[in-house]
């Protein structure tokens, strides 16, 4: 013969706090993927920021002796 028992449930009530840290989010890939970014676009940047320095050496070679009246004048004639 088999006994079974007859169990009451007992619920009781805790108050514990919980603490969770949060890890920090490294930004992959796939993250950037999902904003919408490709490698690409990241490498335009520094590519574009290059351009203009070096426009800007570049104008400053070419005006730099002719002083800033010069540049006016040459301004004042291209417009």
């Amino acid at each position: 013969m088999e006994q079974t028992e007859k169990l009451e449930a007992i619920v009781t009530e805790n108050q514990f706090v919980e603490n969770r840290v949060q890890e920090k989010k490294r930004r992959s890939l796939k993250s950037l993927k999902e904003r919408g970014i490709d490698i690409l676009d990241l490498a335009m940047v520094p590519v574009t920021l290059g351009v203009f320095v070096s426009l800007g050496f570049l104008f400053a070679g070419l005006f730099g002796s002719a002083g800033v009246e010069g540049i006016t004048s040459i301004i004042e004639k291209l417009i």
